[in-house]
């Protein structure tokens, strides 16, 4: 898939809302967000992030940068 960069920016904008609404659904307890188990919910957090690097949708820089945020908000 080969996708201009504003494409590119576009659609990492939307993926970092996306995290951010569903940190907030699990800190707020919301139903369908159950956060029963962090560890696997970081792995699966890391496991999209990295689908995103190796379809090219996201570079390196940004992979890093988010990957460490991820880490760092992660409360385990």
């Amino acid at each position: 898939m080969n996708l201009t960069e504003s494409e590119k920016v576009e659609l990492n904008a939307a993926r970092g809302r996306y995290f951010a609404l569903e940190r907030m659904a699990k800190q707020r307890n919301c139903s369908g967000f159950e956060n029963s188990n962090p560890e696997i919910a970081l792995k699966d957090s890391l496991r999209a992030l990295s689908r995103l690097y190796e379809e090219g949708i996201i570079s390196k820089e940004e992979y890093l940068a988010k990957r460490n945020e991820i880490i760092q908000n992660f409360e385990l």
